[in-house]
């Protein structure tokens, strides 16, 4: 999808980061980790043009909490309300889709991004709640992250 539309690109503020999601989506359905699943990857459309991605994976020791793979817009359609509709929408797939034993889904925000106190704003004025998430902070040497979750509806 990035090699399609390389503005997705843009949704992370440090060249690091494009190349990790970039890498990861290449090799979502194909490179496995210990205690992960694919889930889901989608993306967010508006009119027909991409603007964002989105999407759920299994991880950790958390048993009842899903992890985004994605949540972002492209900088040129942000604030337009696009991320809070798609990220209904995709709670409400979730509600339906996701494996029953999942009650919530979450995000770890690595806090040394200079864009951090925006992005956990962002989350936390869609209903995600800060949580103590014992996965993050060691996984793939993320460093400190602030966690956040919401209930998946009807869950």
């Amino acid at each position: 999808m990035f090699s399609h539309f390389p503005e997705l690109n843009g949704i992370w503020e440090v060249d690091v980061l494009q190349k990790q999601a970039r890498e990861s989506y290449e090799q979502w359905d194909t490179k496995k980790y210990e205690g992960e699943t694919d889930g889901e990857i989608f993306a967010i459309c508006f009119r027909s043009e991409v603007i964002g991605i989105i999407g759920w994976f299994e991880y950790g020791d958390v048993l009842d909490t899903l992890r985004l793979r994605y949540y972002g817009i492209v900088p040129s359609k942000r604030g337009k309300g696009y991320g809070e509709e798609a990220m209904r929408l995709f709670l409400g797939h979730l509600s339906i889709a996701a494996p029953p034993q999942y009650c919530w889904i979450s995000e770890s925000v690595s806090i040394n991004r200079k864009v951090a106190p925006r992005i956990i704003a962002h989350f936390k004025g869609m209903g995600f709640a800060e949580f103590d998430d014992p996965n993050y902070g060691s996984n793939a040497g993320c460093g400190k992250v602030q966690s956040l979750r919401v209930r998946i509806p009807g869950r």
